[in-house]
């Protein structure tokens, strides 16, 4: 087995932060992480490039900010962006590019309306000479036939590696391997596949393994495992399986461990899977709308769990208010 972990630490960590990673954390980290041999760090707003925002959340850094840092203090790792067409634009792939960036993350959701948006992202990525990954955010909302033609237009637009997203962590290894399947059976060309999964029904670490049992070339790890909601798969219990079960010995834990344990734990908010997290799992809810669910259920005196699960059936890609307000409604009518 051979898989290449991509620490998202400083990207999808920074949601459980409140976007306020310093540039001093991003030095220190990304030192912690080369020394025990982290090959890719993703940095930036959890939302990727142009992301900060009132609206998406402001981080403590601008883009750039956060590129110096990486370009004047990582000396091994290569580094790289997320990117949501829509959120980032063009030219913030030509800033990544202008200051060290490797590889960019263009993620969308998985339907083919958001996947032809990434078409110009891949492709202006691939001039520029990044590493494209295209993320299928949401994968779990595709069915097998969307997600071979979203496979298509990855495969078409150039992206060398194809990453499978538990964006819910409602998936199972059985799912990820009919997805993983679908990449290879359908691309064109050589492609890899990377995994990112998370954490709401305690199935992140296991998940993220068993991708790369199947192949995944890649899995996305955090430390402490910081990520948005429950979180992402352990980088620290990653490595632990990969050395005690695999005899993968790519990775030095002990002051990563170390580090993590004295710098990382201290800051961390996050004690164990909320409830509402919980049900993101169980549904396929995405916890990027919790803020909706939480408003409604409230105006409306509806259990937030009750909500999610409803609001599934109808559209588990999408946040439209007005509809869960319908949802909510039809809850209450069935309470009374």
């Amino acid at each position: 087995m051979k898989t290449t972990i991509l620490d998202v630490t400083l990207r999808d960590g920074s949601y459980e932060l409140d976007f306020q990673v310093s540039e001093q954390d991003e030095i220190l980290v990304g030192a912690a992480l080369e020394k025990a041999g982290i090959e890719y760090i993703e940095i930036g707003h959890g939302q990727g490039l142009n992301a900060s925002s009132p609206k998406n959340g402001v981080a403590r850094c601008t883009d750039l900010e956060y590129l110096v840092a990486a370009e004047e203090n990582f000396h091994r790792a290569k580094y790289g962006f997320f990117c949501i067409p829509g959120i980032a634009r063009l030219e913030d792939l030509d800033l990544l590019k202008s200051h060290g960036g490797s590889f960019v993350r263009v993620g969308a959701n998985c339907d083919l309306k958001s996947q032809e948006g990434t078409i110009p992202f891949i492709e202006r990525a691939k001039e520029l000479g990044l590493t494209v990954f295209a993320n299928y955010m949401k994968t779990y909302c595709a069915s097998p036939d969307v997600f071979e033609k979203c496979v298509k237009i990855s495969d078409k637009a150039g992206a060398d590696y194809l990453t499978i997203v538990d964006s819910a962590g409602c998936m199972f290894p059985e799912d990820i391997k009919m997805y993983y399947d679908i990449i290879k059976n359908t691309a064109t060309r050589e492609v890899g596949v990377g995994f990112h999964g998370h954490d709401n029904l305690g199935y992140a670490v296991y998940n993220t393994i068993y991708a790369a049992t199947i192949g995944c070339e890649f899995i996305d790890t955090s430390l402490q495992s910081l990520g948005r909601g429950a979180g992402n798969a352990s980088t620290e219990q990653v490595i632990a399986v990969l050395q005690k079960k695999y005899g993968i010995d790519t990775y030095s834990l002990p002051g990563l461990m170390h580090f993590s344990e004295e710098y990382l734990r201290p800051m961390v908010k996050f004690k164990g899977v909320s409830g509402l997290d919980t049900y993101c799992g169980i549904a396929g809810f995405h916890s990027g709308y919790m803020n909706s669910i939480r408003k409604v259920a409230k105006e409306f005196n509806v259990s937030p769990y009750s909500l999610i699960v409803a609001y599934c059936k109808h559209d588990r890609i999408y946040m439209n208010e007005e509809l869960l307000r319908d949802v909510a409604k039809e809850i209450q009518h069935e309470k009374s």
